[in-house]
């Protein structure tokens, strides 16, 4: 498993890699077309738009466009998770937030 991999996994603290390697071979890897990630799995792909580097305007990857039914989905599945979530440490919490973090900074 690649380092990358191993802290989305773990998500403990570690570097933010400025080599974008790796986010394109896990592009490649799912062809780079993705539907939603709903309840821990990935939805089928729907109608999509392309998600572009801003600093080259090549096209990324294709997103699928979310739908009224795809909100509902993701409310439903934010609900049934929050009583797990809300009893959370601080600290176990900023892991998550830090791993979201550092996937906002490689991407700004």
């Amino acid at each position: 498993m690649n380092k990358i991999a191993q802290i989305f996994q773990s998500l403990d603290y570690g570097p933010v890699s400025e080599d974008p390697e790796q986010a394109n071979a896990w592009l490649d890897a799912h062809d780079r077309k993705f539907g939603h990630f709903i309840d821990g799995a990935w939805t089928k792909p729907g109608k999509t738009f392309s998600s572009d580097n801003s600093a080259t305007s090549e096209s990324l990857a294709q997103i699928t466009n979310g739908t009224p039914e795809d909100v509902d989905a993701a409310v439903k599945a934010a609900r049934a998770a929050f009583k797990g979530w809300s009893a959370l440490s601080g600290y176990e919490c900023g892991k998550y937030l830090y791993a979201i973090a550092c996937a906002v900074q490689k991407h700004s």
